[in-house]
């Protein structure tokens, strides 16, 4: 049995909220609070995600409220203290206007969050490119807020696919931010270039397609290219692929922005295929896969191996497992495949059930 302790909570005041812009656009209202200690870390923002959350809550400008940290890491209001209220607090009114570059708002149908239409918006770029740059997508150590700032501010990069070509602002670079950190950065953005294929499709920053999809449609069609020849039909044929993903991808790949940003990564040499390690079968059909413990490599390769090959790979173990894959120090998971009578599978077991 496993007992978790409720949140810790802390008082603290509302000192303002103002829209913050995300990489899709999301025009997000986000409290800044006056500084407190919470679960270990000093917290001062905290998303109020749209106006419906901020009409359910009842929170103003200057309210006093309680605050937690949701699965003990994502800050958040869950109370206003009303009766702490003094009457000079104000409501917060969402801009008409993208706060980042100007441009006029829109709503989609159905949707609580209101949206920058401007593909050009600085404050969207800059996310794409935190995004991009993220330790589960491309993984460019150094490329941080404040360095993905300054390239955008400066008209060095307008989409991600320019962080492949900083060269010709090397040496202003090395003067503003030192030419070590520079050194190093360009290191690590020529390292990215061989990230898998899966990763680099999850790190366009397209909507819906995050790490999973991204696996999903990279082991499905193996590279970039025979991505962009199907049809939409194919795309939404795939097991689990709803309509709603399928052309929100489909939008992406034939949009004269996705294929510009696309053709730019190809020059600048980011991988663009499947590894030649990854085989394409349908000798795994019909089995499920949990993978548990420190394998040769990264967990994402036998995810990879096993979609590629017609499997599925589960987070948890179930009656549904076919193998368990067991790499040094298993845990828990070995011991449940174990009481189910669950097959293990070692690294050199697997290899072979690929291999036959």
């Amino acid at each position: 049995i496993a007992f978790k302790y409720p949140p810790e909570r802390k008082v603290t005041k509302v000192k303002n909220i103002f829209a913050g812009v995300g990489r899709t656009g999301s025009v997000t209202p986000v409290a800044e609070m006056e500084p407190v200690v919470l679960a270990g870390s000093v917290v001062q923002y905290a998303s109020l995600h749209n106006m419906d959350n901020i009409a359910k809550l009842g929170v103003k400008i200057g309210d006093t409220v309680v605050v937690h940290k949701a699965a003990e890491i994502i800050p958040q209001i869950v109370e206003v203290l009303v009766d702490r209220r003094n009457g000079t607090e104000v409501d917060f009114v969402m801009p008409d206007t993208c706060p980042s570059c100007g441009t006029p708002l829109v709503k989609p149908d159905n949707e609580a969050i209101w949206r920058c239409p401007s593909e050009d918006c600085p404050s969207k770029t800059v996310e794409s490119i935190l995004n991009f740059a993220g330790r589960d997508f491309m993984d460019i150590q150094g490329l941080g807020e404040e360095t993905a700032t300054y390239l955008v501010e400066n008209g060095m990069v307008k989409t991600i696919a320019d962080v492949y070509f900083l060269q010709p602002y090397k040496d202003k670079m090395e003067k503003d931010l030192g030419p070590k950190i520079v050194e190093n950065l360009f290191a690590s953005i020529e390292a990215s270039k061989s990230k898998p294929f899966d990763r680099v499709l999850a790190s366009l920053g397209i909507r819906f397609i995050g790490k999973a999809f991204g696996r999903t449609f990279a082991t499905k069609f193996g590279s970039m290219d025979k991505l962009m020849e199907a049809s939409l039909a194919d795309f939404t044929s795939i097991d689990g692929v709803g309509e709603r993903v399928a052309v929100s991808l489909y939008n992406f790949l034939h949009s004269e922005r996705g294929a510009a940003i696309i053709d730019s990564l190809k020059k600048a040499g980011v991988s663009m295929r499947l590894s030649e390690d990854v085989q394409k079968s349908t000798k795994l059909e019909g089995m499920t896969f949990v993978i548990t413990g420190t394998l040769s490599q990264p967990r994402e390769y036998y995810e990879q191996i096993i979609i590629a090959n017609g499997g599925k790979v589960s987070s948890s173990v179930s009656k549904k497992t076919s193998f368990l894959l067991v790499g040094v120090d298993a845990g828990s998971k070995l011991a449940k495949a174990q009481e189910l009578g669950i097959k293990t599978l070692v690294e050199s077991e697997f290899n072979e059930l690929i291999r036959g």
